[in-house]
């Protein structure tokens, strides 16, 4: 395998939103330890800076973790942010922020296994950011509750970043967090998303509109779906560089 890329906060410069970058380093600078972030705003604004984002997810180790890292996220009230907590239990935090450039939701969530599996890097703004492996397996478990616009899009972005990765390898990924996700129920899951072209309009490639997202998101479905159905079936699966040339076509 190749060197796989490393957080870059001058992409999340660029990227994210001032406001919300802000306050992404603000929690972190509380000391919160056993808490990474993950999700769209982790890739893109930390890997890829391929789409836009404007929220934080934060996952947590243990109790201790899930308490501290909901306290850092109140103290953004005294540093400038209107927050507003939505949900609180002991395994997950919901508030919405708003500052400036409109609001943006952080979700801080109990997650004691992830951390046994993933890790995360240290970048250089002191931001904890799940490594990229670690969110390939988080975006392939998201398959098999949400398959979402834009967790297919980042697909796209991740899997040609693993010079050896397959279905199979994808598939268990996605097991390691989540024992549902079985070909079968990835299947189901993937044959059941509601895809819509006015949802994707989230690059940031001014040549990408959102035609040219769905037109590759549903080439991803669809090798997915031809793949999962072979997978379930014992039978050889197509491999990723096939769905790389077809979206290859298109540009």
């Amino acid at each position: 395998m190749g060197k796989l890329p490393q957080p870059d906060v001058e992409l999340a410069r660029k990227v994210l939103p001032a406001t919300l970058l802000e306050a992404i380093r603000h929690v972190f600078r509380q000391g919160v330890s056993g808490c990474m972030l993950v999700g769209g705003t982790a890739l893109a604004g930390y890997y890829a800076g391929h789409r836009r984002s404007d929220d934080m997810d934060l996952c947590t180790r243990d109790p201790d973790s899930q308490k501290a890292a909901a306290l850092a996220v109140e103290s953004l009230a005294p540093a400038g942010y209107a927050v507003t907590v939505v949900q609180r239990t002991p395994q997950y935090f919901k508030t919405v922020c708003r500052s400036g450039e409109g609001p943006f939701t952080i979700d801080v969530s109990l997650h004691q296994h992830l951390f046994s599996v993933a890790k995360a890097v240290s970048a250089e703004d002191g931001v904890a950011v799940a490594d990229i492996e670690t969110l390939l397996r988080l975006k392939a478990a998201a398959l098999v509750s949400r398959c979402s616009e834009k967790d297919l899009y980042d697909l796209l972005w991740l899997l040609p970043r693993f010079e050896e990765m397959d279905l199979p390898k994808l598939v268990g990924l996605a097991r390691s967090l989540d024992a549902g996700a079985s070909p079968e129920g990835l299947l189901i899951s993937v044959l059941g998303a509601r895809l819509d072209e006015e949802s994707c309009a989230f690059a940031t490639d001014p040549a990408k509109d959102k035609k040219a997202v769905y037109r590759e998101i549903l080439l991803l479905r669809d090798w997915l779906k031809k793949g999962l159905q072979r997978l379930a079936g014992d039978q050889p699966v197509p491999p990723l560089g096939e769905l790389v040339r077809k979206i290859r076509r298109f540009l």
